[in-house]
């Protein structure tokens, strides 16, 4: 984690482009750690530096959101945040797959991912076809139920 954390994010980019891409059963049934890569360290304390990413399957193909995340630090617990007894999501997406492998489509812009050789996920995010500053490392968390719950958002 560390020495990804320390890299630029231009070494970060270099690293992404010679990985492979994921498949979309290795996401569909997770939810995931995020954590943030690259940023500067006045970003991360305006925003945050670890959040959570589900994805489960829905009724018309695989979707998720993020979470909002309690800052316990980047070995804590992961602790997502509730207001209203309700987790507070953000970002719903859909889960596309193509010649790279699996990507996570938000309709306003994308994460590219790529599967590094320990299993864990780099990503980053692309708007109106411009990388942004946004680098990010995806690691499982814990299982979650295989099916679309009613209610919960659909991307």
């Amino acid at each position: 984690m560390d020495e990804l954390r320390a890299r630029s994010r231009a070494d970060l980019a270099r690293l992404a482009a010679d990985l492979p891409g994921p498949s979309a059963d290795e996401l569909v049934g997770w939810r995931f750690r995020g954590t943030t890569l690259g940023l500067p360290p006045w970003v991360e304390r305006w925003s945050w530096q670890t959040f959570a990413k589900d994805v489960v399957d829905g009724p018309s193909g695989p979707v998720g959101w993020n979470m909002r995340c309690a800052q316990t630090g980047l070995q804590g617990p992961l602790v997502p945040l509730t207001r209203g007894g309700s987790e507070v999501t953000f970002g719903r997406f859909r889960l596309r797959t193509g010649p790279r492998g699996a990507w996570i489509d938000y309709g306003w812009g994308h994460d590219p991912l790529r599967r590094l050789a320990d299993g864990r996920l780099l990503g980053w995010t692309v708007v109106a076809g411009l990388d942004t500053p946004t680098w990010f490392l995806l690691e499982r968390s814990q299982p979650l139920p295989g099916v679309f719950a009613p209610g919960a958002p659909e991307g």
